[in-house]
C-alpha cells in the first residue's frame, strides 16, 4: 500500500463531513395518516389484510397481533407474526396472493434492488431465513402499492425546518462545502425519492434503505441487516468512499478508512433506542430529533448526544461549525 496515496485519501475524508439521516419520523412525519387515512402503520395493516384476508387475523388490525409497529423493519414484522401464526397457513395464503398479483408488485421496487417478486417460490420445506426474506419482500411491495399513491404536498409533511435545512445544505454544497448527505432508513427507495421530488429538495448523494438490505446474501443473519447493527453504517460508509473516489482492499478499509469515516459522521434519528444504539454500535456522533420537549428518552447507558427540535437552527449550527473548522 502506497503511504502517500493513503494519506491523500485520508485527507479527503478528514476534509469532508457526512450527515446521515433516518427518514420516517425524523425528516417526514409518516406516522400520522394522510388525508385519505393512510400512514405507514395503516399501510402495513392494509397490506397484511390484502395478502391474508382479515379473517386470518380474526378481524383485528394485523399489527395488533404483535403489539403494534414499534419501528420494526418488514423482516422483523414477519418474524414476529410467524411466532403467532402457523407457518403452513402463512405460506399457503402468501403463495396464492403472489400468483394473483405478481405483475402489480413487480413495479414498486427498482429492479436492481432486492429480488423480483416473480422469482419467488413458497413451499413448506423452504428454510426459515429464506421464507422470512421472501415474505418480507411480499409485504414491502404490497404496502408500497398503497403508499406511493398517497405522496403529495399534504402527506407526509416535512417536520418544521426540514425544507429550509436541506436548502441551506444545497446552497453550501453549491458554494464548495465538503458536506455530503445520506439516508439510512428502514423505509423504501421509491417512496423517499418521490418525497424529495415532491418537495423539490436535492436527494442525498447516498441512500441505504430496506430495499438494498433485503436483497443481500450477507450477513446471513437477517438481524445483522437491521438497526441497530453497525453493518448498516459500514454500508453507508462504503458508499461514501465511492463518492469520494476511494477504493481499497478489505484490510485497508477496516484499518484506516472506515475508522476515519466514523470520525466524520453525524447520524440524525428520532429514536433513542434503535437509532441511538446504532450510533453507539457504529462509533458515530448522534443527534436526536425530539420535537416534543416532554418526550421520554431511553438512554440507560447515559450516552452523551445532542438533542434538538429545530432543523432550521441546526443547519446554521452545522454550517457555522464547518466554516470554523475550515478556517
Amino acid at each position: 500500500m502506497n503511504k502517500e496515496t493513503t494519506n491523500t485519501d485520508l485527507g479527503k475524508i478528514k476534509a469532508a463531513r457526512l450527515l446521515v439521516f433516518d427518514f420516517d419520523g425524523n425528516l417526514a412525519n409518516t406516522f400520522v395518516p394522510s388525508p385519505n387515512g393512510t400512514c405507514v402503520e395503516s399501510a402495513y395493516n392494509y397490506a397484511l389484510n390484502w395478502i391474508f384476508g382479515n379473517e386470518f387475523f380474526h378481524r383485528r388490525p394485523p399489527l395488533d397481533v404483535i403489539g403494534g409497529l414499534q419501528s420494526r423493519a418488514p423482516s422483523e414484522i414477519i418474524m414476529a407474526l410467524l411466532e403467532k401464526i402457523p407457518r403452513a397457513k402463512f405460506i399457503d395464503h402468501a403463495r396464492q396472493f403472489v400468483t394473483r398479483n405478481a405483475l402489480i408488485l413487480k413495479e414498486v421496487v427498482p429492479d436492481d434492488q432486492a429480488s423480483l417478486i416473480t422469482d419467488f417460490e413458497l413451499h413448506e420445506g423452504i428454510p426459515q431465513t429464506i421464507l422470512i426474506e421472501r415474505l418480507a419482500e411480499l409485504l414491502v411491495r404490497t404496502k408500497l402499492v398503497f403508499l406511493l399513491n398517497e405522496i403529495n404536498k399534504e402527506w407526509p409533511l416535512p417536520f418544521p425546518g426540514v425544507v429550509d435545512f436541506f436548502e441551506q445544505l444545497a446552497r453550501a454544497q453549491k458554494n464548495g462545502s465538503e458536506i455530503q448527505t445520506a439516508i439510512l432508513s428502514s423505509g423504501h427507495t421509491r417512496f423517499i425519492q418521490k418525497w424529495f421530488q415532491v418537495f423539490e429538495l436535492s436527494l442525498p448523494q447516498i441512500m441505504v434503505t430496506d430495499d438494498d438490505l433485503r436483497g443481500l446474501a450477507e450477513p446471513a443473519d437477517p438481524k445483522q441487516r437491521m438497526k441497530p447493527s453497525p453493518f448498516l453504517m459500514d454500508l453507508v460508509h462504503l458508499r461514501w468512499l465511492e463518492v469520494l473516489g476511494i477504493s481499497r482492499g478489505e484490510q485497508e478499509l477496516s484499518k484506516y478508512y472506515l475508522p476515519a469515516c466514523r470520525a466524520k459522521t453525524i447520524y440524525f434519528g428520532d429514536d433513542t433506542t434503535q437509532d441511538l444504539q446504532l450510533a453507539i454500535n457504529s462509533g458515530v456522533e448522534f443527534c436526536w430529533f425530539s420535537p416534543n420537549s416532554g418526550r421520554a428518552e431511553t438512554n440507560p447507558r447515559r450516552v452523551v448526544f445532542t438533542r434538538f427540535s429545530d432543523w432550521q437552527g441546526l443547519g446554521k449550527i452545522i454550517l457555522n461549525q464547518e466554516e470554523t473548522e475550515a478556517s
